[in-house]
């Protein structure tokens, strides 16, 4: 350490107090604090590492100086002004450069990330592309592991998977890889970040909440496409989530809120979030095959397997619509299509059930109904009918509706429970509509129950869960050139 020390009193004027290394594969990290407290990172660059990289790195560490909106180390000049200088160390001679040290708590060190905080993740990612967007270096176009773009280069690790399982799960997003490689080469470039996770974002806690405060590592700065950015950060947000969906979709939010993204970079997410998951579980299974025990080399495969696992359990077309909806399109891509079609085949709809509206009207199933009073008459069934009939006889309707939307306190069941990464919670909104009748017009006539649309019918069967559908019915409608289908229980 004399070594540094010496080096630092010629270069800053200043006797170093305390220096402190930290891990490093190859490169090294020194945290020097001087007798005024301010502290620096000194980082030392093997001899054998490319030139130009310290070269890129400096200068965009010296491109950042300007950022406001987060805190990143400032490059400091060396005597010479320059911003490399060659230092000894250990009997070998190093380059070396010279950066602000940033305090704060790694995100990874705290274990609620709130819906605000993933939110500003997003943002983040976008304004630093944003802030990267006239930065030039010819490094910028290297070809690099960490480049979600860059799967292929991976492959040969597959060999390295401890079981069938996992390697059955890294094929097919191998797979979906190569059938999407001339859609994803398509996509909008950026300079990207590229390890924008939580083991490089810094926080702070304003009283209860944490903020995010500072960046750090920018070694892996890359052009690439630009959504490969956001589906790094979205893949490190899943870890550790009971809803990995909703994290994704927060961050999501977050950079839509200053990029406007286009479908078929929507469509490419989830799969560039397991590319970059399948890079990290590679990476780690290559590691472990090569004898490398330092824990720190895996610290995220266990995580990474458990979000696989999870998206594992989605279909992938629900993970698409939910991340449409998450940037602020359509749920579905054919929601437009859909509507336009419907619009232009009034003459062939049906109605599912007619009602004469002089004989039938809408009844309050909310929280506040006035109808069912006791939440213990929702869920007796017997107490419940009693209570639509009497509430259709005093009206004198034949028929009662509604529900759409309606906040309701049916579902009260285990049946109903989900746990997220704010506790327990219980479904409340009912998304049917419901209509209350014994199918009799009140003079004796069968009222039809008609398709409203020609149809096939693709799935019949009894729901028979407390307050679940019971019978229940899925058809399948043709249009033009999309299917579309409707529900009924």
């Amino acid at each position: 350490m004399e070594a540094i020390r010496d080096f630092l009193l010629v270069q800053l004027g200043e006797k170093v107090d305390k220096i402190t290394r930290y891990a490093g594969e190859i490169n090294l990290n020194f945290k020097c604090t001087f007798s005024n407290n301010k502290s620096y990172n000194l980082k030392l660059f093997h001899p054998t590492t490319d030139p130009q990289f310290v070269d890129f790195l400096a200068k965009v560490h010296l491109h950042c100086n300007t950022i406001n909106y987060i805190h990143v180390a400032k490059i400091i000049p060396w005597k010479s002004k320059d911003y490399i200088h060659k230092v000894s160390y250990d009997g070998e001679m190093y380059q070396a450069i010279l950066l602000d040290w940033i305090d704060g708590k790694l995100l990874s060190e705290i274990e609620y990330h709130p819906q605000k905080l993933l939110y500003n993740w997003g943002e983040l990612s976008a304004k630093l592309q944003q802030s990267l967007d006239s930065f030039e270096h010819p490094y910028l176009e290297r070809i690099f592991d960490w480049d979600c773009l860059q799967l292929e280069l991976h492959r040969d690790k597959i060999q390295y998977l401890r079981t069938d399982q996992e390697r059955e799960c890294i094929h097919d997003i191998f797979h979906r890889f190569s059938q999407k490689s001339t859609e994803l080469k398509s996509l909008p470039k950026a300079i990207n970040h590229n390890d924008l996770h939580t083991e490089n974002l810094l926080i702070r806690f304003d009283g209860y909440e944490p903020k995010l405060e500072g960046l750090i590592d920018f070694g892996d700065v890359l052009k690439t496409a630009r959504i490969c950015e956001i589906g790094i950060a979205c893949a490190y947000a899943m870890m550790d989530k009971k809803d990995i969906l909703s994290a994704a979709g927060n961050i999501l939010k977050g950079y839509a809120s200053h990029v406007k993204l286009q479908e078929n970079e929507v469509k490419c997410i989830d799969l560039l979030i397991r590319a970059r998951l399948a890079i990290s579980v590679l990476t780690s299974a290559k590691k472990r095959a090569d004898g490398v025990t330092e824990e720190y080399q895996f610290i995220s495969e266990k995580k990474a397997w458990e979000v696989l696992k999870k998206l594992g359990s989605f279909p992938k077309n629900f993970i698409h619509y939910y991340y449409r909806a998450s940037v602020g399109l359509s749920a579905h891509p054919n929601e437009k299509k859909f509507k336009e079609w419907c619009e232009n085949n009034t003459s062939s709809f049906k109605e599912v059930i007619k009602l004469n509206p002089n004989s039938s009207g809408h009844i309050d199933l909310s929280v506040s109904s006035s109808v069912i009073p006791s939440t213990a008459e929702f869920e007796n069934i017997n107490q419940f009918n009693k209570r639509i009939q009497a509430f259709k006889e005093e009206n004198n309707f034949v028929a009662a509706y509604g529900g759409y939307g309606e906040i309701r306190p049916f579902y009260t069941t285990d049946n109903y429970e989900t746990e997220n990464d704010q506790g327990y919670q219980w479904r409340t909104q009912h998304l049917g509509l419901d209509v209350w009748t014994d199918l009799t017009d009140g003079n004796g006539k069968r009222i039809e129950i008609n398709c409203p649309y020609d149809g096939e019918i693709i799935c019949s069967h009894n729901n028979d869960l407390t307050c679940d559908y019971g019978g229940t019915l899925i058809i399948k409608h043709n249009a033009e050139d999309f299917s579309f289908y409707t529900l009924y229980g």
